[in-house]
């Protein structure tokens, strides 16, 4: 039977079970699908809440709701349960975490992976802003060289100075307008698919070229089921945020360029 709020005393365990029952009764739902339309949720939070490592914070009790599928009077119930629950404990498990806006992020229009080159290029930009634009160019030829030629670096740059990526200073230097530029979920999965290829190449490339103490390699194979898949996903998440995060309290550094990729698939053939 469906779980009813009002007969539970911890919120923890209401959460629990009101998953399970969704688990039950609704084949296409999935913590990690649900979480993936959320922003202040992820699988890995989801799994720490509901074993009691995590506290139910009221700032994520709405999206913990509709996670829950609450509406109208239950949601607004389970809301106020977890505000004063966190009132009467006097903290919550998120005041220790620093806060961030987003505000120097930019979602990136699906042109712009059109061709997986104008990321490498955009941030490779910070490296030589010192320079005038004429010299600039020059540098990125110098820098990306090894993975495109001299005629697309400049297409490139073109087009992220027309669709406002890249723009000029009163003294005629090429910056990016903003240091970090996260892809939504709107972008055509074949750019997508294009840009994660390329850079899992570079990435290989890399491994013949470079020592060990220019570059960081780890490679994990493991057995999961469902429910460890979405917490690791969820894990991802939170680390792909962090790095986010990282990014861009890191937008002036500009010694040299560096890609990450982390790559989570399933190995062997596919399941019938």
């Amino acid at each position: 039977m469906r779980p009813v709020i009002y007969d539970y005393e911890n919120p923890v365990t209401f959460i629990r079970d009101m998953i399970a029952f969704r688990k039950n009764t609704e084949a296409s739902f999935s913590v990690l699908k649900a979480t993936g339309k959320l922003r202040k949720l992820s699988p890995a939070l989801v799994s720490l809440i509901i074993k009691g490592k995590r506290r139910m914070a009221y700032d994520r009790a709405e999206e913990m709701a509709v996670l829950c599928g609450l509406k109208g009077r239950e949601k607004h119930y389970f809301i106020e349960w977890i505000k004063k629950l966190e009132s009467q404990s006097g903290e919550s498990f998120e005041a220790s975490r620093p806060s961030h806006s987003g505000r120097s992020r930019k979602q990136a229009s699906e042109n712009l992976l059109r061709d997986w080159l104008n990321v490498y290029v955009k941030d490779s930009v910070r490296l030589c802003k010192g320079l005038d634009k004429s010299s600039q160019k020059e540098e990125l030829i110098r820098i990306l060289g090894g993975i495109a030629s001299e005629s697309r670096i400049e297409k490139s740059l073109l087009f992220l100075l027309r669709e406002g990526y890249l723009r000029i200073t009163q003294d005629g230097k090429m910056v990016e307008d903003t240091p970090l530029t996260t892809a939504g979920d709107g972008l055509t999965r074949s750019y997508v698919r294009k840009f994660h290829k390329r850079a899992l190449m570079i990435a290989k490339e890399a491994i013949d070229t470079y020592d060990t103490n220019e570059r960081y390699a780890n490679s994990l194979i493991l057995p999961l089921n469902q429910d460890s898949y979405e917490e690791l996903t969820g894990i991802l998440r939170d680390f792909a945020e962090k790095l986010k995060i990282f990014c861009e309290s890191h937008a002036e550094d500009s010694e040299r360029l560096y890609q990450i990729t982390v790559n989570l698939s399933p190995t062997g053939g596919k399941n019938d």
